[in-house]
């Protein structure tokens, strides 16, 4: 390849094609010539006193890959992509991307990758499209967990310290077999510890674990592609599970679990307070059970 010649032919200002024919090469290495050159601001009058090896050395330099790069909203170009009007073709979508990114620190993504990303998310959309209809859906017997925590807690005295205990509710759409477990809170921590145990309880994992959107097993809240905390994903990828997070504040995506939380609420908790206050988590766990046991069916 002689890039001499392709800067010659820059600097007299001939045409791509007329460059490629003369100096031998492909009319997309002159083009990424000419956008090197431009992108590094070096003046094509400089260029043309550079030799043939000092040429060579400046474009066989390597190439930084960037850290970071700015991300799309997936999303909103599926919506342009499939609307009835005014639809836009991928291409117009990553042409428009990369425009508004012109000015930004962080790299664009090339369109190959940009196209890899968009499938990517396809497929993610087209998992969750089947648990839009969550409440309607006729579930297999241990296919699926709907999981949460219940607005009333728990009173105990633990340590002389008067507290009240979060309680988890879990639920099995098929049979309403309910499983109830108290933690000191509802952090993060607590949710997989809870999780843990109702596996423990079942001797098993379901396929599906359905869990509300806003809760802190959910990094980044979204109605189509939320973002699960890696704690979270590393539980459910050990044990098996797919995660669903349904939309949040809409208690149709998940209502057996609601309705579960409403039985413990009623049934269980509301007999547990004229009761003596659990001295331990333990027992208060230990209580939870029995009274659990009284109504729920068991699969």
């Amino acid at each position: 390849m002689d890039r001499k010649a392709i800067v010659q032919g820059l600097y007299k200002k001939l045409k791509i094609r007329e460059i490629a024919t003369l100096s031998k090469c492909g009319l997309a290495t002159v083009q990424r010539t000419k956008d090197y050159l431009q992108d590094h601001n070096i003046p094509l009058e400089e260029a043309i006193e550079l030799t043939e090896s000092q040429l060579q050395a400046l474009f066989d330099q390597p190439q930084r890959k960037p850290d970071v790069f700015v991300e799309d909203d997936f999303a909103d170009v599926f919506r342009k992509v499939n609307r009835v009007k005014l639809r836009m073709s991928l291409k117009d979508c990553w042409y428009q991307y990369k425009k508004s990114h012109e000015k930004s620190s962080l790299e664009v993504i090339g369109y190959k990758i940009y196209c890899e990303r968009y499938s990517e998310f396809k497929e993610k959309l087209d998992d969750e499209a089947k648990f839009q209809e969550c409440g309607r859906r006729q579930w297999l017997p241990g296919q699926a967990v709907m999981v949460y925590y219940s607005e009333d807690g728990l009173p105990a005295l633990i340590g002389g310290e008067h507290v009240e205990l979060q309680v988890f509710v879990a639920v099995f759409p098929y049979s309403g077999y309910t499983f109830a477990y108290a933690t000191p809170d509802q952090t993060r921590k607590s949710w997989l510890h809870s999780i843990r145990e109702m596996m423990k309880e079942l001797q098993g994992a379901t396929r599906y674990v359905i869990l509300e959107n806003s809760t802190t097993c959910v990094c980044q809240a979204s109605k189509v592609w939320p973002k699960y905390a890696k704690e979270f994903e590393h539980v459910c990828r050990y044990s098996g599970m797919i995660p669903y997070a349904g939309e949040p504040h809409v208690p149709l995506s998940k209502p057996h679990v609601e309705r579960a939380v409403g039985l413990v609420q009623e049934k269980v908790l509301s007999q547990l307070l004229d009761e003596r206050s659990a001295a331990s988590i333990k027992e208060a766990n230990e209580r939870l059970a029995e009274k659990v046991r009284a109504f729920t069916i068991v699969p």
